[in-house]
């Protein structure tokens, strides 16, 4: 793993072959980065996202909706070998706190919990800067689970698209990432009384990440 096998007729050639199979790789690396050939990562997140438009059935004109939360992701990695693009699958969890305000105010705490599949395209490696800039997409499917006092609803969660800019920035031994994100999601969820719920969610989050 992770050897170079040369096959030629000549063993005078074979000096000629090895520097440019050295030539080859190191022209890679330099436009890619040195950690970004033909490897595969695990990547952890974690961001901070708030709501941007949010469009809800069953609820009355005049409620007013502020939504912040956190979200954590777990996602492993694999660069394509030659192709400055990576493609990740794996799990996110979410949470938000909706502050709902009306004749009486309140607050709903919304659950998610998705696999997701992202790809990512990695852009010329910054030597100055010690790393590259880079734009991907993502989406998901999973669970949704909201709670409003002693009422709870759940159903299924849809990630379509979220769209994300960064940099990574290279380390010794592992990589920093810092990006910053736009996505639409959207929820149906039942209540016990049989209910469907539907929500359309716009967010905007910052996210701070580790890849190694």
């Amino acid at each position: 793993r992770d050897d170079v096998v040369v096959l030629t007729s000549t063993s005078e050639s074979i000096w000629t072959d090895i520097a440019r199979i050295e030539k080859d790789f190191k022209t890679l690396s330099d436009k890619y980065g040195p950690e970004q050939v033909d490897k595969n990562y695990i990547i952890t997140r974690g961001s901070l996202t708030k709501g941007l438009s949010e469009a809800t059935s069953e609820t009355s004109a005049d409620q007013e909706t502020t939504r912040n939360g956190f979200q954590l992701e777990a996602i492993y990695s694999s660069a394509m070998k030659a192709y400055p693009i990576d493609l990740g699958l794996g799990l996110r969890y979410d949470r938000d706190a909706i502050n709902v305000s009306s004749n009486s105010s309140f607050t709903i705490l919304n659950t998610r919990l998705m696999l997701v599949g992202e790809l990512q395209y990695n852009f010329e490696y910054v030597g100055k800067l010690n790393g590259n800039f880079y734009t991907g997409a993502a989406v998901g499917y999973g669970k949704s689970s909201s709670t409003v006092e002693e009422t709870s609803s759940t159903g299924p969660a849809t990630l379509l698209p979220c769209v994300r800019v960064g940099f990574r920035q290279d380390f010794e031994t592992y990589n920093m990432l810092y990006e910053a994100a736009m996505e639409s999601l959207t929820m149906s969820e039942k209540f016990e009384d049989g209910t469907t719920q539907k929500t359309n969610l716009v967010n905007v989050k910052f996210s701070l990440g580790v890849r190694f």
